[in-house]
């Protein structure tokens, strides 16, 4: 039995419990924001970039001592010395003789195999896998090249394409390097301009700190709410009325939550990625993925205290005259099967008002966001295990006889298939499920499914909410999936978009008027080079609305072939593409294609 005195010291050591967390994840948040201000970032940045370049010039120093002329002794120089530099430390060499690449330690950057003497001049690059710092060396008729990798610029990001600041430079993802003066510019120790920082977003910490965070900020509330339990423990104490005051318990509950919702408070937890309406967003009372997994820890922890100290419950009602002997069974199982189709509803909900994948095929190749969406899947299967727990319960503290039972079952099963019906929401599969839970607790009651222990109808009711839970998100992500569909193929129906048409015009009549790309294209004279105009070209002028196209632009010369798979036809490009398409734009005899699918 628990005493006064055991309440009040669990009181204060939630209390204490509470605050401690609160003010860990308000350091921890305050700290990390600060960390990564953007006068904190650039001059963080420019210490490590000083450091880089000092570096780097050990590094060529160390080159330049070896006999470059000795091929194969070199080559194993680089393989001992450099073989995993650059996923370790981001650092890449290149080795050009009379002007044409020897050697290299890495195939990350795009390097060209011909140096026209401009290629490294800056002394950062942009290439097509990220930004690099760059460090020269001229050993006798060899030119020594050390590159630093800054940071990614991959098109697309996955496992195998990382994105962000390489690891040595503690910068924000979200940071956008840019190549031209702006208003955070990271120098070189010589005092030339490197680069600047944009922050066209705002900051985004690392999402393990965020979870971390949120993390904190979570058992602060549950902290909270458990001391507020114990409060009501001690009424229960001085006054009696366990029910009625376990269900103001839960009024209060519900205020405090509204409050907190209302108010965005804490300010910083609103601020996480998880509370983006760009991942799950379905009402005003469930605007984000967050506030809904707030919410399914909550009902967790009433569940559970609800199960757990069910015996507050015991006087809601007295026990009914055995002529009412049915009302009592029936209003619990109908509540429980309303729960039943609240808990499938929600599921699918979850699905289809999210941009989350839920293919469960392999879920260690999810991402966070869908680890969290199927987190939120386990906490609502987690609360109505305690509630259908609780509810045999009571089932059991009425001794009903088995036909009664089976009686009672019946109608609320019927009821729910006419609802069903009426909803035009029938699914004869979930309908099975719920007849497997029915059908558990008649077997419990008649003591065949492990009566001297709970584990096994445990068991059984996981099993069979698991793939009830399975089947709900399958199906639900295929309706998503045909949705979508048939979305793309409306889109795909309207024969013209007179909007990418006005777009094409004003994006040619600037690549016409642009300075700085007819320097470039006076330039480029290799294939990589021409390349590199056509990646230029793609990011100024046809990114935002451009992107729910396939654009792929080409830049020929009249020198410049193309061999066109899969015959393997090896044709001029300005002849290929003069007969493939009319929007061409000419720039100083050199024809840029724009190739639209």
């Amino acid at each position: 039995m628990i005493t006064r005195q055991k309440v009040k010291k669990r009181l204060f050591i939630m209390l204490f419990l509470s605050l401690v967390f609160f003010l860990c994840a308000s350091l921890i948040s305050f700290s990390s924001k600060k960390f990564f201000t953007p006068h904190m970032v650039t001059e963080r940045l420019t210490r490590e970039i000083a450091s880089s370049l000092t570096d780097l010039e050990t590094e060529l120093s160390k080159v330049a001592k070896q006999n470059i002329e000795d091929g194969s002794g070199f080559i194993l120089f680089l393989d001992n010395n450099y073989k995993n530099t650059f996923s370790e430390k981001g650092i890449e060499i290149l080795v050009y003789t009379n002007d044409t690449l020897k050697f290299w330690t890495s195939n990350a950057f795009a390097a060209p195999f011909i140096n026209n003497r401009l290629n490294f001049k800056p002394e950062i690059v942009y290439n097509g896998s990220g930004y690099y710092l760059i460090k020269r060396q001229r050993v006798r008729n060899h030119l020594l090249v050390a590159l630093q990798l800054i940071k990614y610029n991959y098109k697309y990001s996955n496992e195998y394409l990382p994105s962000g600041f390489f690891k040595r430079f503690k910068a924000p993802t979200n940071a956008i390097v840019d190549l031209k003066w702006g208003e955070y510019n990271i120098k070189a120790p010589s005092g030339e301009f490197l680069f600047s920082l944009n922050y066209e977003q705002p900051v985004e910490l690392a999402v393990w700190l965020q979870y971390v965070i949120f993390t904190l900020y979570i058992t602060s509330f549950l902290c909270l709410i458990s001391s507020l339990f114990f409060i009501y423990t001690f009424l229960i104490y001085d006054l009696g009325k366990k029910g009625l005051l376990f269900l103001a318990f839960i009024f209060d509950v519900i205020i405090l939550r509204a409050i907190q919702f209302y108010f965005r408070f804490p300010f910083e937890l609103y601020d996480l990625q998880l509370f983006s309406p760009a991942f799950y967003a379905s009402s005003a009372l469930l605007p984000s993925l967050g506030d809904f997994l707030i919410n399914a820890v909550l009902g967790v922890q009433l569940a559970f205290l609800a199960y757990n100290r069910s015996t507050f419950l015991e006087k809601i009602s007295p026990k009914p005259a055995s002529r009412f002997k049915i009302v009592v069974p029936l209003i619990i199982l109908l509540i429980l099967v309303i729960l039943y189709r609240l808990l499938t509803d929600i599921i699918t909900g979850l699905v289809l008002n999210s941009s989350i994948s839920f293919r469960l095929e392999n879920i260690l190749s999810l991402t966070h966001i869908s680890h969290a969406g199927l987190f939120i899947v386990a906490l609502l299967l987690l609360g109505f295990l305690f509630l259908f727990e609780l509810s045999g319960k009571y089932l059991l503290k009425y001794k009903i006889s088995p036909r009664l039972y089976l009686l009672v079952s019946l109608i609320v099963f019927v009821c729910y298939i006419g609802f069903s019906l009426l909803t035009r929401r029938f699914d004869y599969i979930i309908t099975l499920f719920l007849l497997s839970l029915l059908v558990i607790i008649f077997l419990h009651k008649q003591g065949l499914v492990l009566s001297t222990s709970s584990h096994g109808r445990v068991i059984s009711v996981v099993i069979v909410l698991s793939a009830m839970a399975t089947y709900s998100l399958n199906k639900a992500e295929t309706t998503r999936e045909y949705d979508k569909r048939r979305l793309l193929a409306a889109h795909l129906s309207d024969a013209r978009d007179n909007l990418v048409e006005y777009y094409y015009r004003e994006a040619s009549k600037n690549i016409q008027k642009d300075e700085t790309l007819k320097m470039h294209l006076s330039d480029a004279k290799s294939d990589s080079a021409l390349s590199m105009v056509a990646s230029f070209i793609k990011d100024k002028y046809f990114s935002g609305y451009w992107s729910k196209y396939v654009i792929q632009i080409t830049v020929c010369n009249p020198e410049k072939n193309l061999s066109i798979k899969p015959a393997n036809i090896i044709i001029n490009c300005e002849k290929y593409f003069d007969e493939k398409t009319s929007y061409d734009i000419i720039i100083n005899n050199t024809c840029s294609k724009l190739i639209s699918i």
